[in-house]
């Protein structure tokens, strides 16, 4: 084939097909919305606080940024609506697969920290950039 066509048989093609029109296509209505909703309301959170609170879920209160008790409702409810304006109903996978990609484009920060207890694995919490 000629340069800047498809062969349809490499690695490169199949790629492409296997995974459509993902590495193009705009996430903002298709999960990252309701991504950045989670980790905004709960900044500085491990995997498992965002996995609650996108599943529509709440948290500990201490967990949110914003101490009022209605707020954990109230990020409950947006996130419902955001995920709602999906087309398709996506698990929990689905929005896990997006934190690289959301981090590797500058959207999220991925930190470090280290836990209180001694003998404790290091863990890796999630907060929203300037961009």
């Amino acid at each position: 084939s000629s340069f800047g066509t498809n062969c349809g048989t490499c690695d490169l093609c199949q790629e492409k097909k296997q995974h459509a029109n993902d590495f193009e296509r705009d996430f903002q209505s298709e999960g990252a919305r309701v991504i950045l909703l989670a980790i905004a309301a709960c900044p500085e959170q491990p995997m498992s606080t965002f996995e609650k609170i996108i599943n529509g879920g709440t948290v500990e209160d201490y967990r949110y940024y914003n101490k009022s008790s209605d707020f954990p409702s109230s990020v409950s409810r947006k996130i419902n609506s955001a995920r709602s304006l999906m087309t398709k109903k996506k698990p929990l996978s689905y929005f896990k697969e997006l934190f690289q990609p959301l981090t590797q484009r500058g959207f999220i920060k991925q930190s470090t920290r280290q836990s209180t207890h001694k003998y404790a694995k290091p863990y890796v919490v999630y907060s929203l950039t300037l961009k």
